[in-house]
């Protein structure tokens, strides 16, 4: 099953954008990076956190979520398995996800210019 970024409703295109602009805060990681391909440590983790927070807040699949990202539906899968893991082993991990997920929960939506911007470098490739 194949799902398209068309298919996914407004807000949760609002919430990708904000939980993006959270991470750039948060983690020092830019939106262009946590949709590309790199592998390094801190935009993986960051990947992989924002995966949990769309997962448990928005209820979406692992394909939908692997749709927002460009990713397989898998890479998906085995994030939420090592999210997982890392809570239990990982305090500085603990830590970037407490931020990440309260700035998230706290940050007002983008405004309308930069929520069209964000939606078409990243969000319509």
């Amino acid at each position: 099953m194949s799902i398209s970024k068309a298919e996914v409703s407004d807000e949760v295109k609002q919430a990708l954008s904000t939980l993006l602009i959270s991470g750039k805060h948060v983690l020092g990681v830019s939106p262009s990076d946590i949709i590309s391909n790199y592998r390094k440590k801190n935009v993986v983790d960051g990947r992989r956190m924002m995966y949990n927070i769309l997962r448990k807040k928005y209820k979406l699949t692992h394909e939908v979520i692997g749709a927002l990202f460009n990713k397989d539906h898998s890479t998906v899968v085995y994030s939420e398995r090592v999210h997982r893991s890392m809570l239990i082993t990982e305090p500085a991990y603990v830590k970037r996800f407490d931020r990440l997920f309260r700035h998230f929960h706290g940050l007002k939506p983008p405004d309308s210019k930069l929520m069209t911007l964000m939606e078409n470098q990243l969000l319509l490739k």
